[in-house]
């Protein structure tokens, strides 16, 4: 295994790159945000190395990452999902889909609607006004922290279907469920089961896991509650050709977890 890391201030992560394709990996993990996401998706595709290419969610929006890193290059990649991919033709006729882009146009028309971070940021307030409804007239930092911490089975707009919102005083980690999707140089297709992070039990290779892989590797899977919301369920062939592209400051911790 090779591990590369970068710095926020980097110009380039080019290097890197070079790096790791010369290492002989064939399994790139890539937890990088989107200014470097671009960087390494087209890199990788300009030196010719075309590992299994696993991108994080952050990094995964159509309009900010895959068209400037180029669609061809970016065909094949994998991420997870848990929110509605607003480029995805499927939910033209979504009533909730439909809202959002009403919203938008009406607030926000300079906008780009293919920009995933701006569906990612109305599900956010929304979710904001739900706690704000549940604090009653209670507005204080103490009311609103706690209700916070007690969200059951919300269901926000532009989330997947069977994905909610749950948190606890234990547990303040809003959304544990994700599916994954892989990259057709078009748009995000979702494939296999949602995954429930609080219902894995480390080790267990599901059909959604199998689809990930090529038909000549044998999986293994990959764990660790550090990345249960990066990676659920990837697994990959050869853990010892895994490669690790990550921002040390940001996601050091989920970068070291392998089997």
């Amino acid at each position: 295994m090779l591990k590369q890391s970068y710095e926020v201030t980097d110009p380039t992560i080019d290097s890197q790159i070079v790096n790791l394709k010369n290492s002989g990996a064939n399994v790139f993990f890539n937890i990088t945000i989107p200014k470097f996401a671009v960087q390494a998706i087209k890199k990788a595709n300009d030196i010719g190395w075309k590992p299994l290419h696993f991108l994080n969610n952050m990094s995964s929006s159509l309009g900010t990452v895959l068209k400037p890193a180029g669609l061809e290059a970016s065909t094949g990649l994998i991420s997870t999902t848990y929110m509605k991919d607003i480029t995805d033709p499927q939910w033209k006729n979504d009533k909730d889909f439909q809202d959002w882009v009403a919203w938008m146009k009406k607030y926000y028309p300079e906008g780009a609607l293919d920009d995933q971070a701006n569906a990612f940021a109305y599900s956010v307030a929304t979710l904001m006004t739900h706690v704000l409804k549940q604090c009653g007239d209670d507005l204080s930092r103490e009311n609103i922290m706690r209700q916070s911490a007690h969200l059951k089975d919300i269901e926000l707009p532009l989330l997947l279907p069977k994905i909610t919102v749950n948190t606890s005083p234990t547990d303040f980690v809003p959304i544990e469920q994700e599916q994954l999707a892989k990259f057709d140089g078009e748009r995000w297709v979702n494939f296999g089961e949602i995954v429930d992070a609080n219902k894995w039990e480390a080790g267990t290779i599901t059909k959604a896991g199998r689809a990930a892989l090529p038909p000549d590797r044998s999986g293994a899977s990959m764990s660790g509650q550090e990345v249960r919301n990066l990676a659920l369920r990837i697994h990959t062939a050869a853990p010892n050709l895994l490669v690790v592209l990550d921002c040390r400051k940001c996601v050091q911790k989920a970068a070291a977890i392998l089997i």
